[in-house]
């Protein structure tokens, strides 16, 4: 590094893009340890982007910090082909959590915050926030002021469901159908 950072210093304007491997460690306590080798590397550029993934996960962060910006964390999305920018990595990581407790609760069907923070694999005053956040989007809601958590029956799906069904119920002429011949 100090080659490249000693001809970046003696040529004004260029610009040097250099890509290296991260240390095996999936967690480090901060992005910039995972750098792998020395803080020389990081103690001489000015700009710092680490892309962070779970082993077999689609989704990455983008985690830039720099000199001359405000540090950034964007989260990206793999299909396979190329990377999807989905948008600020915390609210993305919010909409994953709620996406999560939602799932939990329609597959209990009916369950204490307790039990869905459980099996979500989440905080319990965090499950409760999102909860009420769903409560208030009409997808769930809570039966009492101390009840179990239900997925709403009038949510969005289930009147999407409904309105299909009620549309192929008013088919008419179909073969078997007597209701063409009732009506004559």
């Amino acid at each position: 590094m100090v080659g490249l950072h000693d001809l970046t210093r003696g040529s004004p304007g260029l610009a040097v893009y250099v890509i290296h491997h991260n240390r095996k460690d999936e967690n480090p306590a901060d992005y910039i340890d995972a750098l792998s080798g020395t803080t020389g590397i990081s103690g001489v550029v000015d700009h710092i982007a680490v892309m962070q993934r779970g082993r077999g996960e689609a989704d990455a962060v983008l985690r830039f910090t720099s000199r001359d910006a405000a540090e950034s964390d964007i989260a990206y999305k793999f299909d396979g082909h190329y990377w999807t920018e989905l948008g600020n990595a915390a609210d993305h990581a919010l909409s994953k959590s709620r996406k999560r407790v939602l799932e939990t609760v329609a597959l209990l069907e009916e369950a204490s915050l307790t039990d869905i923070a459980s099996m979500a694999d989440k905080d319990k005053s965090l499950t409760l926030r999102m909860l009420r956040g769903l409560a208030d989007e009409g997808l769930v809601y809570q039966d009492g002021v101390r009840g179990p958590w239900k997925p709403r029956p009038n949510g969005p799906q289930s009147q999407q469901t409904t309105g299909e069904l009620t549309d192929l119920t008013e088919l008419t002429g179909l073969p078997g159908d007597d209701r063409e011949e009732a009506a004559e």
